[in-house]
């Protein structure tokens, strides 16, 4: 379940980001900053009632506040945060939404089948660091 929600998570914040934090970015500017902007200041969290920080990001190095493979938090920070600055927000939802994967363990399961070592090394290094 909480792979699910963290598509919800993702799709939220992603949206307000766009409408009320940075309206003049597009495409991949738009995108980078949204994952960067999460990670190292959570300037959306000026804008909504409810926002609960994942994890931060200093001198390169993600601290998960959240972590567990049944914590969406966590896996909306390992998969759209973390992952998606090692290989793009595009292509991490992409893979997310061709994937049809309802778990992290299925996603896992097909990224390691796509045959990007790329990929995969990333994924692998985000499970670890929050921990999924």
């Amino acid at each position: 379940m909480a792979f699910i929600e963290a598509v919800g998570i993702f799709s939220e914040r992603f949206f307000f980001f766009k409408k009320l934090v940075r309206p003049d970015l597009e495409g991949v500017a738009l995108r980078q900053a949204f994952f960067r902007d999460e990670l190292d200041h959570q300037t959306l969290g000026n804008h909504l009632n409810v926002y609960v920080p994942v994890g931060t990001r200093s001198h390169g190095r993600i601290t998960p506040a959240l972590t567990g493979n049944d914590t969406e938090g966590a896996i909306y920070g390992a998969i759209y945060l973390d992952f998606a600055s090692q290989v793009g927000l595009r292509e991490a939802v992409g893979l997310v939404l061709d994937s049809q994967a309802t778990s992290f363990d299925e996603f896992h399961t097909y990224v390691s089948g796509r045959g990007n070592n790329a990929w995969l090394t990333a994924l692998n290094h985000a499970k670890t660091t929050w921990r999924i």
